[in-house]
């Protein structure tokens, strides 16, 4: 279930390095009015992408409890919402555009950076309408279909970019379109997909609609507010030197890759949790989160030693600079240990999601985020000098924090293990609740993954 979400999430980061790669020829001002620009649209298309990445779990409820046609009508109502909140983002990602050549000292960066995002705003409708069909299926247990789509606006994309900026000499501006037409032809090819199953708009309301927005808002939330933090990290490292934060941003890059496969775990993890829920398969569940729980560990454990292992050599593919270098190098050992840390915390936040407890993850991860790593690396970085290692043992921290209690509250509702606390969790959890006391008498059910739709 994980690898093809993983492959999706590397497949779009693997579209933004291009981007950078090709822009750096333009020169730093293209650069930085890409990067900026990019970030901007990143951070308010994000809010959308994470509704629907909460919302999938009822879609997986549903063809759990054998409810299909349930779920169907979910799509359109997903689709709805894409619409609703793509012109709404749209909008609203223009009108940043007009307010970030505040941002540059340089005026033609400024200028290019408004420029580009204001193009790239069209993207915005488009990229919601992908997650909204995207999400579905992967609650519905089909994460290749979304993996496909990605890979085909990483082919699209590439000779694009080539054509636009080099061939048309369109610069930023090229950039930015190719990005747009690569993004219509992964909206296009799921619609296209989906229209032979039925797009199930007419089942559907734009009041219910909002009802999925407010189920989703929190994790929308969530993660806008945790991509707040890595702006304010780089915000303190910039106080201590530019090597620093370049140290941190290269090192940021090279263990992205590493990372997105445990957020894909935690993605499959609420996916299958949410179905063995509406399967009424409390020891399924169970199971499924043991599951994820060594899988994600076996993965970090390798991509960590890899990580220290190969550390000069993925950080000289970006500077040869031998501060950066020095500096990366000692900040690349605690991201190996931030992997092995982030592999229970994706699994838990996903296993929380999946029967629906999005207010704890919620608080959980943005408090110990805000609570824990600005003050935490201002002390390690700035004051006792450690630089980005600093800001990275903060970051380690924080997630050690958020294990434990995730784990606390995973342990109180019963979900890692048969016990009579199962009976506490919450009313939105029937099937977990209802089938404890048959277990704490010693009869549980007998079940299997195979029992499953």
């Amino acid at each position: 279930m994980a690898w093809p979400i993983a492959v999706s999430l590397l497949s779009f980061s693997t579209m933004t390095a291009v981007d950078t790669a090709f822009v750096g020829r333009l020169g730093a001002s293209a650069l930085a009015a890409v990067g900026v620009g990019g970030s901007a649209i990143l951070c308010v298309t994000s809010f959308g992408v994470a509704v629907f990445a909460a919302a999938k779990v009822q879609v997986g409820r549903c063809f759990g409890a054998g409810e299909p046609e349930r779920a169907r009508e979910m799509l359109g109502t997903f689709l709805r919402l894409a619409l609703l909140l793509g012109v709404i983002s749209g909008l609203v990602s223009f009108l940043v555009s007009r307010g970030l050549p505040q941002v540059h000292a340089d005026p033609v960066a400024g200028r290019l950076c408004a420029l580009y995002t204001a193009i790239r705003s069209v993207e915005v409708p488009l990229a919601l309408v992908s997650s909204s069909l995207g999400q579905w299926r992967q609650g519905a247990g089909d994460s290749r279909t979304a993996m496909r789509a990605a890979l085909l606006a990483n082919v699209v994309n590439v000779p694009l970019n080539a054509v636009f900026i080099f061939v048309c000499g369109w610069g930023v501006v090229g950039a930015a379109l190719a990005t747009v037409f690569a993004r219509a032809a992964e909206a296009a090819w799921l619609l296209a997909g989906q229209r032979r199953e039925g797009l199930f708009w007419r089942r559907s309301s734009f009041r219910r609609a909002l009802g999925v927005l407010r189920l989703g808002s929190t994790t929308g939330v969530e993660r806008v507010l945790d991509m707040a933090v890595f702006l304010v990290l780089a915000a303190l490292l910039a106080r201590v030197g530019s090597v620093e934060l370049a140290a941190h941003q290269i090192a940021l890059q090279v263990a992205l890759f590493c990372f997105l496969p445990l957020i894909a775990f935690g993605e499959a993890t609420s996916v299958l949790t949410s179905q063995a829920r509406g399967a009424g398969a409390p020891a399924v569940q169970r199971s499924l989160v043991r599951a994820g729980f060594v899988t994600s560990l076996c993965f970090s454990s390798v991509a960590g030693l890899l990580l220290v292992v190969l550390s000069e050599a993925a950080l000289r593919l970006f500077t040869t600079d031998a501060a950066v270098l020095a500096s990366g190098g000692r900040v690349v050992v605690w991201a190996a240990l931030l992997q092995w840390l982030c592999a229970p915390f994706n699994v838990l936040k996903g296993l929380l999601r999946g029967v629906e407890d999005f207010h704890v993850v919620a608080w959980v991860a943005v408090g110990c985020a805000w609570i824990v790593s600005p003050p935490l690396t201002w002390l390690l970085a700035h004051r006792h000098g450690w630089g980005a290692a600093g800001a990275w043992m903060a970051m380690c921290v924080e997630v050690a924090c958020g294990v434990t209690l995730l784990l606390l509250r995973a342990r109180r509702l019963g979900l890692l293990w048969s016990s009579a606390s199962s009976s506490s969790a919450p009313s939105s959890a029937p099937s977990s609740a209802s089938s404890a006391p048959q277990e704490a008498r010693g009869a549980p059910r007998e079940e299997s993954l195979d029992a499953l739709p």
